[in-house]
């Protein structure tokens, strides 16, 4: 077995969650039944997550993710040392894959939506 499904306590954690559509509104959906502090990182935003992010329920940082953007200051570095999780929840593959690769650079858990 290739993949272990594990439980991580999230009390006082920042989960990052990069993607404003579908893929992340579906990670979301489970995501604020936690305690995490969770940011999400798009340039644009489902419905559902407009309403949760005015409801204050999750950050929303107005960013295109790429990594080069995410190096050179677009928006905090820190945002991804300091997650105790990552979830890469973009519509595209290719970045989701950046988004993984960059994360375990860092030493974070990530999981890349597929």
């Amino acid at each position: 077995m290739r993949y272990l499904p594990i439980h991580i306590d999230l009390e006082g954690q920042t989960v990052l969650i990069i993607g404003g559509g579908p893929a992340a509104e579906a990670k979301l959906r489970t995501l604020i039944k936690t305690p995490a502090r969770l940011v999400l990182i798009a340039p644009t935003i489902s419905d559902e997550i407009t309403r949760w992010s005015q409801a204050g329920q999750i950050e929303w940082i107005k960013s295109d993710w790429t990594p080069e953007r995410c190096l050179h200051g677009e928006f905090d570095p820190a945002y991804i040392r300091n997650a105790r999780l990552i979830y890469a929840a973009t519509e595209d593959d290719q970045v989701n894959g950046q988004i993984a690769d960059l994360g375990r650079k860092v030493g974070v858990l990530v999981n890349a939506a597929d």
